[in-house]
């Protein structure tokens, strides 16, 4: 399991401002997008709780994110 997350901390292109709920598999963030040239977008970001090399567990979120997508 990943160490707990925090807000303020940065993730690649993302800053994490709060967490707005927790399951099973993951939680999610409002977060920041931050991009080239000073751009920022509010985002929801789901991040897993499981093992990252979990390829059940990834492949559920990517499903998940395709649905959500459309």
């Amino acid at each position: 399991m990943p160490a707990p997350r925090q807000p303020g901390q940065r993730l690649g292109r993302y800053d994490l401002v709060r967490r707005l709920g927790r399951g099973g598999a993951g939680e999610v963030w409002h977060a920041v997008l931050n991009g080239p040239h000073g751009f920022r977008r509010h985002v929801a970001l789901k991040l897993l709780l499981a093992d990252p090399t979990d390829a059940d567990a990834r492949t559920l979120l990517i499903r998940e994110a395709r649905l959500g997508a459309f």
